[in-house]
């Protein structure tokens, strides 16, 4: 997916993965008692991207949002990420989320929507006009017997 940015001239990637740690094949389908992950990995190039200092702080965060009944919102906690400035900028979070995290659910399954939101802030904590999305495939967790 592409970022955003109201000026200047740049071009920037963000790409994530959902993992299930457990070895199973399948990383849409994660049993509630699996480890898992979100690895996120972006980049920035271009003239405009010189603009984005090491003052600066990325906020990488990831939201899931219920296809039904079920929990939606932020997956805690945001990551923040110091940015390094230069013309050409690479960078990565993995998010790892232990065995029965179950997002303020007693009994988190369910079918899952995972969104993860890319944001630039400057020193004082402002947002700035730049901003990366990736919207992941539906994900199902359930709870084994």
């Amino acid at each position: 997916m592409n970022f955003e940015a109201v000026s200047s001239p740049m071009k920037g990637s963000i790409v994530a993965e959902i993992v299930d740690t457990s070895g199973i094949p399948s990383n849409r389908i994660i049993r509630t008692t699996d480890t898992w992950q979100v690895n996120v990995q972006w980049t920035l190039s271009g003239a405009g991207a010189a603009f984005v200092s090491p003052n600066e702080t990325w906020v990488v965060r990831v939201f899931i949002e219920s296809i039904g009944p079920g929990f939606e919102g932020l997956v805690p906690p945001a990551a923040e990420i110091q940015a390094t400035g230069g013309m050409n900028q690479s960078y990565s979070h993995t998010f790892s989320f232990p065995p029965n995290a179950n997002m303020a659910a007693p009994n988190f399954s369910g079918v899952y929507k995972v969104v993860v939101v890319l944001t630039l802030k400057d020193p004082m904590g402002n947002p700035l006009p730049i901003a990366g999305f990736s919207e992941e495939p539906i994900i199902q967790f359930y709870r084994p017997n």
